[in-house]
C-alpha cells in the first residue's frame, strides 16, 4: 500500500515520539502510585477492623479475669501498671510478660474508680472499691511509627466475692 502525503507533510518526527512515550510513561506511573495509595489504604482499613476487634477482645478478657474473683484477681492489680492478657487453659489471666501476636501488641491498665456526691461515676470525688476503670489499649507498628488504640470501660464487683 502506498502512502500519498500532502506536500510539506513528512512522518512523524522523533520530538513527537519522544513527547509521546514521555506522557504515557507520566500516565503510567500515575495510574501505578494510585494502586499502590489504594491498595495501602485497603490494608490500613483492614487493620484497622483488627485492632479494634483486638481491643474488644480485651475488654472481654479483662471481664473474664474480673469474673473468676474479684478479691483474687482484680483487687492485687496495681493501678497504672501494664498487664498483658494471657490465654491458657481456657482461661484468661493477667500477666506482666509482654505479648506480641499478629503484629499487635495489646494490654490493659486499671485505676481507682471515683463517684461525686451524688453516687455517679466521675473523674474525682471519693474511691469506690467495687469498681475499677479499665483501658485497654493496642499497639500496632503504622509505616515507620507505632499507633495505638485504647477502649476506657469500667468493669464491677459484679459477683460480691
Amino acid at each position: 500500500m502506498l502512502i500519498k502525503y500532502k506536500e510539506g507533510q513528512r512522518g512523524v518526527s522523533l520530538v513527537e515520539v519522544v513527547v509521546a512515550a514521555a506522557i504515557l510513561s507520566l500516565f503510567g506511573a500515575a495510574i501505578a502510585e494510585f494502586m499502590s495509595s489504594l491498595l495501602r489504604t485497603s490494608d490500613d482499613g483492614a487493620k484497622i477492623v483488627n485492632v479494634s476487634l483486638s481491643a474488644e477482645e480485651g475488654v472481654e478478657a479483662v471481664r473474664l479475669i474480673r469474673d473468676r474473683g474479684w478479691t483474687q484477681y482484680v483487687e492485687p492489680l496495681v493501678s497504672g501498671t501494664k498487664y498483658y492478657i494471657y490465654f491458657g487453659g481456657g482461661m484468661a489471666e493477667a500477666t506482666t510478660t509482654e505479648i506480641t501476636q499478629g503484629g499487635l501488641t495489646r494490654y490493659f491498665k486499671v485505676y481507682p474508680a471515683y463517684r461525686d456526691a451524688g453516687g455517679d461515676l466521675a473523674s474525682s470525688g471519693s474511691v469506690d472499691s467495687e469498681v475499677r476503670r479499665v483501658s485497654v489499649t493496642v499497639e500496632w507498628q503504622r509505616r515507620s511509627a507505632i499507633s495505638t488504640k485504647t477502649v476506657e470501660t469500667y468493669i464491677s464487683n459484679l459477683f460480691n466475692d
